[in-house]
């Protein structure tokens, strides 16, 4: 595990200790100080398939030259597959510390610090981490280890303090009737919110009753209200603030789409959700997208600015 004041002595001696600043941790702080978070908070996958979450830091000004973490998983739901450093560190030499997977055990283990002198303040992805779901159904947390998971000042000698961490959820569900999901793009950028107007083809029989939203890292955002509509569908739904699970709204009724006829989409988006800027035809899970209209909260109009959600069903 990433106890470093432990393992890391023996081959990197002082220099190691002149690195790191334990933090105090604190589980859903404010928002007003240094936050670990792991993003987006909460996903729904099916079985087999492969999604990513992102390690974000925001130092809220604090001199930061290392972090660290310890992300427990269920192992049993859940396969880590790669783990991938982010740009949070960006333009500095760096050192990387830490056991990183294992699966046997359930958790992630791993640490960066800055080795040639210097610190950032701005916010940033840490890590890339991919899973792959291999349970039926169930919900794993992603959760911190408070005395492992931590950030460091520019020598050691002050402590960051007061850093909250805010940890994630994965559910692995098994929808009767399949998804239909964009998935999260590699380039969500850039993003505003506005309204989203555009038609879906399924290519297979679709049960829906709720609506998950892509945010960016570190971001609110999420869906104020959908439409969609078409071939005997008439269904909305709306958002009711940052409460409980509010990346995903529930419609106003189940309904089912059919393969092969086209409905159609007004999304109203709030923050900044994730957008794939795609013209035409998107292949999604599920079927196809289009956005033919975009317009963004400064009243300008953009074609394929698409937004990243998935339709799915929750039993109960």
């Amino acid at each position: 595990m990433n106890k470093f004041l432990v393992y890391t002595i023996p081959i990197i001696g002082m220099f190691i200790l002149a690195q790191i600043g334990f933090a105090a941790l604190t589980v859903g702080g404010s928002g007003t100080g240094p936050i670990i978070s792991v993003e987006p908070p909460f996903q729904t996958v099916s079985k087999g398939e492969n999604f990513t979450v992102e390690i974000y830091i925001d130092p809220a000004g604090n001199k930061t030259a290392g972090a660290a973490y310890l992300l427990y998983f269920d192992n049993t739901l859940l396969n880590a597959t790669s783990l991938t450093p982010g740009s949070f560190f960006n333009g500095y030499d760096t050192l990387s510390v830490g056991e990183g997977i294992n699966n046997t055990a359930g958790w992630i283990d791993y640490g960066e610090y800055i080795t040639g002198g210097g610190w950032v303040t701005g916010s940033g992805t840490f890590t890339t981490i991919t899973f792959q779901a291999i349970g039926e159904r169930g919900i794993s947390e992603l959760r911190f280890d408070k005395e492992w998971t931590q950030l460091s000042d520019l020598n050691g000698s002050n402590e960051i303090s007061n850093v909250s961490i805010n940890n994630g959820t994965v559910e692995i569900v098994a929808p009767p009737g399949g998804i239909f999901d964009t998935k999260a793009p590699d380039r969500p950028y850039p993003s505003i919110f506005g309204v989203h107007n555009g038609t879906i083809t399924p290519n297979r029989r679709i049960e829906v009753n709720r609506i998950y939203t892509y945010a960016c890292p570190g971001t609110g955002g999420h869906t104020e209200s959908v439409r969609i509509w078409g071939n005997g569908v008439n269904a909305h739904a709306n958002w009711s603030g940052y409460a409980g699970d509010w990346h995903n709204l529930t419609f106003n009724t189940s309904f089912t789409l059919e393969p092969g006829k086209e409905y159609n989409y007004t999304i109203h988006t709030g923050s900044y959700p994730q957008i794939i800027h795609h013209p035409g035809e998107y292949n999604a899970t599920g079927g196809k997208i289009i956005c033919d209209e975009f317009i963004d909260a400064n009243g300008k109009k953009y074609e394929g600015w698409i937004p990243a959600f998935r339709l799915w069903k929750k039993e109960g």
